[in-house]
């Protein structure tokens, strides 16, 4: 049984076509911040939620009919971050046990809004189990152990947040449990076979050449 999902579409570089439906497909939730919601139009795509302070929201392009809008004027916040700040109360799907939430359209565009974007997940992080998704592959935030499958040879990157120790299994450049410090050592790893894994004391972001369905 696959885990319950939420999917977001940002306002950022608009993913691709194939990557966005493919995620949608099964998703128990489809949201939109305001300025992404007319790229999902134009796909043939309706998601169930509207959120930001409108202020992207193209006047020309009504909403369809049963798409509901959840007005946030917070100035202090994107809408991104009151998106999530809404998916981490319950308020889509109520209890976030299992629950994973796909984000896509959060990186490109703006330089300043793609870091925002990538702080806003290191906050929610600790609350919700989050990946980003592009047509270059996935980001999620790793804390513990964890495993995935993997193809032969795909490409995976670690970089630490902050203060972080890692020891990885299945990867082409193992890491033996020693401090990673910020850089480049992390760096375009490769998966030696069909699965990985990755302990990670503190925080890390781990980037891999595929969806965030693999």
């Amino acid at each position: 049984m696959t885990a319950p999902r939420i999917v977001v579409l940002a306002h950022g570089e608009p993913p691709p076509a194939a990557l966005l439906k493919r995620a949608v497909r099964g998703a128990s939730a489809f949201l939109c911040t305001d300025g992404a919601y007319g790229f999902a139009r134009s796909l043939g795509l309706k998601p169930g939620w509207v959120v930001g302070d409108l202020d992207s929201l193209d006047p020309s392009e009504p909403l369809l009919p049963g798409v509901r809008v959840l007005l946030d004027p917070d100035p202090g916040a994107s809408d991104l971050e009151k998106t999530l700040r809404l998916v981490a109360k319950g308020r889509f799907l109520g209890r976030l046990g299992g629950l994973e939430v796909w984000v896509l359209g959060a990186m490109g565009g703006r330089l300043d809004h793609t870091l925002a974007n990538l702080q806003v997940a290191e906050r929610f992080s600790g609350t919700l189990r989050l990946a980003l998704a592009d047509g270059s592959g996935t980001a999620r935030l790793v804390r513990g152990r964890a495993s995935f499958r993997a193809r032969r040879g795909e490409t995976v990157s670690l970089f630490p947040v902050g203060k972080a120790a890692l020891r990885t299994r299945g990867l082409r450049y193992p890491l033996r449990g020693e401090p990673l410090e910020p850089g480049s050592r992390g760096l375009s790893n490769r998966a030696s076979g069909r699965r990985f894994s990755v302990e990670v004391r503190g925080t890390a972001w781990l980037v891999r050449s595929a969806p965030p369905w693999a």
